[in-house]
């Protein structure tokens, strides 16, 4: 099928044969891996140098381009649905589960718009975008066509009769979503945009149907939107939150207040539920986020690595990283807010207002020198204390650390917790074996009961807690990077492992009790000493072993 706009248009085409797709294909490749450098992509084939999505040789796909086999010069992916048979990840995706009678709608998804380069500005979008539409409308007969973009594009879209929508929105892709009514010729009208046209001509009486948009009126209210694009609406939320922060963020130091203008131009603040994941571990993007509210922590394979407060940022390696690979994983904890900052338009403030530009990355660039000093701080101290591992610090009869590491790792963390703002918290737990005998008699601590408490209690610790032991009937965690809500989690994980595990040597169980107490060194607490932040939790676990 061709379909011709005017002579000043591009050619544009269906793909209908193997050789045209597989040639999209490779296009692909080259503008993600080749011209974006990309080339960990998690679907890029390098031996055939091409790039494919699992439902590209779906029935419901079309694939439209501009050029020919040998030389493919803009492509487009087109999805579209019949009632009723709307893939699962295609809802989760759009959030179209909000949208109320979706099962009897005819949808579309527009994804993969990639131009060459060297081609931009020559008309081949709006051939490309008044080729998709019409066949969507033509001869799919679509209600609503779904689409991800770029913040930066979001009025583009807005100007072509797109609509926001309250959708649940990913941070990981730092895209908006966004629909179209086809029918709704009114505001298409309204926006002089292109589409206007095929709406008219295809949808209204003896035609398509005209959706009732008046069941939809609240998905399309804006103040449901999760995402804020409206740079004064920004710069409002951004100015209140950090207010309330008991720091400075340290990514806008020495940055005036045109220059913070200047960089909020660059960003759009995302509200985000808790439990969202807001970068993938292994996943590609460049993007820098402030945290405005909430908790966030960051892991590699299921185990803690960092937690994150108002006021710190995450995703700088990446932002550095010519490949823009996430080396973690970052995981709202509470409902929150942030602040995100886009790589691309970040540069381009550098080229336009030099000085500001240069602070935010100098800024970035000290807040990543100094969380890898504290990490290489560690690691060196890790080393030394590995020297001792086999003697003084190490615990034979519970087979883990002893008290002797204990005290040394404890004021070494204590004094950097200070140091670089962050909180610290230790759990202590009092350990009381009871033998399930008919005297049912308290005993003293055994290496075999006690070994086993520990086995079960380093099984729910995070990869930065340190356990060791305290006290002859006693155990401590040290727990980095742990505010007092985090540390309350951690000491229930403790009490829960214990609780639910069985105690057994030469066929006697024994009953495990434990009495925990918690301390927390909060940000700014400097204050108490580290036997004060230790005894107030050896005090509370009842244990006079300091």
């Amino acid at each position: 099928m061709l379909l011709r706009w005017f002579n000043k248009f591009a050619l544009v085409h269906i793909a209908k044969t193997r050789a045209e797709r597989e040639a999209i294909y490779r296009f692909r490749y080259d503008v993600y891996v080749k011209g974006m450098n990309i080339q960990n992509h998690p679907l890029a084939d390098h031996e055939q140098k091409s790039l494919t999505d699992p439902d590209d040789e779906s029935p419901t796909s079309s694939h439209f381009f501009t050029g020919d086999t040998s030389n493919i010069t803009s492509a487009v992916h087109v999805r579209n649905w019949l009632p009723g048979q709307i893939p699962e990840d295609m809802m989760e995706r759009y959030s179209m589960d909000i949208l109320p009678g979706i099962e009897q709608m005819r949808v579309a998804d527009i994804s993969r718009m990639m131009i060459r380069p060297t081609l931009r500005g020559k008309l081949l979008y709006p051939s490309l975008v008044l080729a998709t539409f019409e066949d969507t409308a033509g001869t799919h007969s679509a209600d609503l066509v779904f689409l991800y973009c770029v913040p930066g594009l979001v009025t583009h879209y807005l100007n072509h009769g797109a609509r926001l929508y309250s959708a649940r929105i990913s941070a990981m892709q730092t895209m908006v979503p966004m629909v179209m009514v086809m029918s709704d010729y009114a505001l298409l009208k309204e926006k002089g945009s292109l589409l206007a046209p095929i709406s008219k001509q295809y949808y209204g009486e003896g035609k398509n149907r005209i959706l009732d948009l008046e069941p939809l009126r609240h998905v399309f209210d804006t103040s449901h939107i999760a995402v804020t694009l409206d740079q004064d609406e920004v710069r409002d939320d951004v100015a209140k939150h950090i207010e309330e922060m008991e720091f400075a963020p340290k990514i806008f130091h020495n940055i005036s207040k045109a220059g913070m203008d200047n960089i909020l131009r660059a960003g759009f603040v995302l509200d985000v539920e808790a439990d969202s994941i807001m970068t993938n571990h292994q996943f590609y993007d460049q993007e820098v986020y402030l945290i405005l509210k909430g908790e966030f922590e960051a892991m590699v394979n299921d185990q803690h690595l960092w937690h994150y407060q108002p006021g710190e940022v995450f995703g700088v390696l990446a932002f550095f990283a010519e490949d823009g690979l996430r080396g973690a994983s970052v995981v709202a904890r509470t409902n929150g807010k942030v602040l995100v900052l886009r790589r691309k338009f970040l540069a381009r403030l550098a080229e336009k207002s030099p000085k500001e530009g240069f602070m935010v990355l100098m800024n970035l660039s000290r807040i990543m020198a100094e969380r890898l000093r504290l990490e290489f701080e560690r690691s060196t101290l890790t080393e030394r204390l590995a020297n001792f591992l086999i003697g003084e610090t190490m615990d034979t009869e519970s087979e883990t650390h002893s008290r002797i590491f204990f005290d040394r790792r404890m004021e070494d963390e204590v004094l950097r917790a200070k140091r670089y703002h962050r909180a610290i918290s230790i759990v202590i737990a009092k350990v009381t074996i009871t033998s399930q005998d008919e005297a049912n008699q308290i005993i003293e601590t055994t290496k075999e009961v006690l070994a086993q408490v520990v086995e079960a209690i380093t099984k729910v610790l995070r990869s930065g807690d340190i356990l060791a032991r305290f006290g002859p009937s006693s155990l401590a965690v040290i727990a980095l990077e742990t505010d007092s809500t985090q540390a309350d989690k951690v000491s229930s994980r403790i009490r829960s492992a214990v609780e639910d595990q069985r105690f057994t040597v030469d066929e006697t169980e024994f009953e495990i009790t434990l009495t925990l107490g918690v301390a927390t060194q909060d940000v700014g607490d400097a204050d108490k000493s580290c036997d004060e932040f230790v005894n107030t939790a050896a005090s509370q676990a009842g244990v006079n072993e300091t």
